[in-house]
């Protein structure tokens, strides 16, 4: 996994953003998103490797886009209050997620697995 986002990385700082921002983070979601959809059917070593690998590779280009996007529209005596609350609601919401798909797990994935 981390040889993807490192590959991106050093991708990314080579080649310079494009103009069109958002198409670069919809591009990242879909080939991320791919890479779940494959990860979930996977069966074998190699396509669980490359579903992984599809599914870390956008994440530094997101986080560039990201990034760029606020520190661009927001003003500058502003940008740290906005950081700030960006990045308490992405880490508050991340355990709140696993606390969630714990239950849904154990109440509609398992009874399916154990048939």
């Amino acid at each position: 996994m981390s040889v993807s986002t490192a590959l991106t990385s050093v991708i990314l700082s080579v080649v310079s953003t494009p103009k069109r921002k958002l198409n670069l983070a919809f591009a990242g979601v879909l080939v991320s998103s791919i890479g779940l959809i494959l990860f979930g059917m996977a069966r074998n070593v190699a396509l669980l490797s490359i579903s992984l690998f599809m599914v870390m590779m956008p994440l530094p280009a997101l986080n560039v886009v990201f990034k760029t996007i606020l520190q661009e529209k927001t003003p500058e005596d502003l940008q740290g209050r906005v950081f700030s609350s960006a990045y308490q609601l992405a880490y508050g919401i991340a355990p709140l997620s696993f606390l969630a798909v714990g239950g849904l797990v154990d109440k509609h994935v398992e009874p399916y697995v154990q048939s």
